[in-house]
């Protein structure tokens, strides 16, 4: 019985000791990211109703002044709004969008809620059957967190590898 204990007792300090070594800030950006891709990438055509769906969504994890450069030089219109008209234009004339995420770096700031990653994505997009863009890019993405979720405040393309 007193094995079992100490046995018990052991095995919760070392789950304890692992649970506090997570960062749970970083690994919550790292899942919103996931989300955001999961929602660009696209593989064939889809209905009006779902790309409004997926547009209300990505709008939902920006800030509301969120500014998207999505290649060095080449930015959307600012506001969350807008990226979200933005988005849905654009991605309605896509046939295919890949995008993988080959690195992520999560810098959580001292200015505490505010965050900064470093990003290596894969891109792959393909319009009227012919592939546009095929590229990996490094990008910047500044995070906020609001009413506890981590927003995309700036995402600003580092230039291709």
């Amino acid at each position: 019985m007193k094995t079992s204990a100490i046995l018990a007792a052991l095995l919760l300090l070392v789950c304890g000791y692992f649970y506090l070594q997570v960062d749970w800030e970083a690994r919550a950006i790292r899942q919103q990211l996931k989300q955001v891709v999961d929602l660009v990438e696209k593989d064939g055509a889809v209905s009006t109703l779902e790309a409004m769906g997926r547009s209300r969504q990505l709008t939902a994890v920006l800030t509301s002044d969120a500014k998207i450069e999505y290649l060095t030089g080449r930015s959307f219109p600012k506001g969350a709004d807008a990226l979200g008209r933005a988005f849905l234009a654009a991605w309605s004339q896509v046939n295919t969008a890949n995008v993988s995420i080959l690195k992520h770096e999560v810098d959580i700031s001292e200015n505490y809620p505010e965050a900064k990653s470093r990003v290596t994505a894969n891109c792959r997009v393909l319009l009227d059957g012919q592939e546009v863009l095929r590229d990996t890019v490094r990008y910047q993405i500044y995070w906020k967190k609001q009413e506890g979720d981590w927003l995309i405040r700036e995402v600003v393309a580092l230039g291709g590898l």
